[in-house]
């Protein structure tokens, strides 16, 4: 995206301080290329900025973060936002699972159940920096995070990276890769909230999810086993769906908005599908959204209401999280029964075998 006016820069990394409000110092790394810029925080591995120019030629960030970023480091005003959640995001039921013939037991940060790995996720610890580059064509910057045997009753010393790629040409890649020292369960995913114009509601952006099926839930958010059709209903979001005319609808009430569970349609092998794209015509953005994941968790921030953001208070549905990944309580369900048949549910990482996820989204 190069709006008359802003001339394309060469790639190249910044790197400053960030005091937290915990009393830890953070590392923000700044990505440019091209007419875009990312900025990564060290404290969760969180993306902060993801900034394009309007047709103005003014950056606009297109994620939500706090005005302060130091802030990012209270739980009490931080949900997540923007950081690389980890080792099982999501849920799992009863704060347990049985890995070879052992029973594991979580901490229940959500009522009896495990919320995206309990109180000391991923995301709201410091993560180291390990590499910074800047070539010809692109900008990166690679941290790391130890985590211990044990770390809230999951098995498994687990080594994770997390590399923030920024390409010339409009697209931010993240990789993660993990490996651990014993069996373990696994499911990370990246909890960025997108809107486009910066502010506001996300009311007027439009959403295309390549996902078939949609899993049904029951108490506590917990899958029941089985995925549904998306046809004929406020799930079906494969087509170029304004998210305010489906945000008012019945079978949402319950949960305010969307936060469901959907399973992407299966790409090439050996290549990156394209998995969404969010459109908001007011300010002419685009965003293209692809991943190797299986499975897309859709979240319209049902519960942002009033925090201190960048551009003034963040608001009820003032973005949309599209969190790739494997699927809610994966290590309790071997299988979900699907339309055409069970479908494998995979989230065992043994010694001597490494864990991968992909993701990438362009602007336009």
């Amino acid at each position: 995206m190069s709006p008359t006016g802003v001339t394309p820069a060469a790639p190249g990394v910044e790197r400053s301080t960030v005091e937290m409000c915990d009393g830890t110092a953070a590392e923000l790394v700044r990505l440019s290329a091209g007419t875009l810029t990312a900025s990564v925080l060290s404290y969760g591995a969180t993306l902060v900025g993801f900034e394009a120019p309007g047709p103005d030629g003014e950056p606009v960030n297109c994620v939500l973060t706090l005005a302060d970023l130091g802030q990012l480091a209270d739980p009490a005003v931080n949900p997540h936002l923007c950081g690389v959640v980890g080792p099982y995001a999501n849920r799992i039921a009863g704060a347990s699972f049985e890995l070879d013939g052992v029973t594991y037991s979580l901490e229940a940060n959500e009522g009896p159940n495990t919320l995206h790995g309990g109180s000391t996720p991923w995301d709201r610890r410091q993560w180291g920096i390990a590499s910074l580059h800047a070539g010809d064509a692109d900008a990166s910057v690679t941290l790391t995070l130890i985590d211990p045997d044990g770390e809230g009753g999951f098995p498994g010393r687990v080594e994770a990276t997390a590399t923030y790629s920024l390409a010339a040409e409009g697209t931010l890649t993240l990789q993660i890769v993990c490996t651990t020292d014993r069996a373990t369960v696994l499911a990370p995913t990246n909890h960025t909230y997108w809107n486009l114009s910066g502010s506001g509601t996300i009311a007027d952006h439009r959403v295309s999810l390549s996902a078939d099926l949609v899993l049904d839930l029951g108490p506590g958010q917990i899958p029941t086993g089985t995925a549904l059709p998306v046809s004929g209903g406020p799930w079906d979001l494969r087509d170029d769906v304004r998210l305010g005319d489906r945000l008012g609808s019945p079978e949402l009430a319950d949960l305010d908005g969307y936060d469901n569970t959907f399973l992407v349609d299966a790409g090439v092998e050996g290549e990156l599908p394209l998995v969404a794209r969010l459109v908001d015509r007011g300010s002419g953005r685009t965003m293209e959204m692809r991943s190797d994941q299986p499975a897309v968790q859709v979240y319209t921030a049902n519960h942002l209401d009033g925090l201190p953001g960048q551009h003034g208070p963040l608001v009820r549905h003032g973005a949309l999280c599209l969190e790739a990944g494997r699927v809610p309580n994966g290590p309790n369900m071997a299988t979900i029964a699907g339309p055409d048949g069970p479908i494998p549910v995979v989230v065992t990482l043994r010694p001597g075998h490494t864990y991968r996820w992909m993701t990438s989204w362009q602007l336009g």
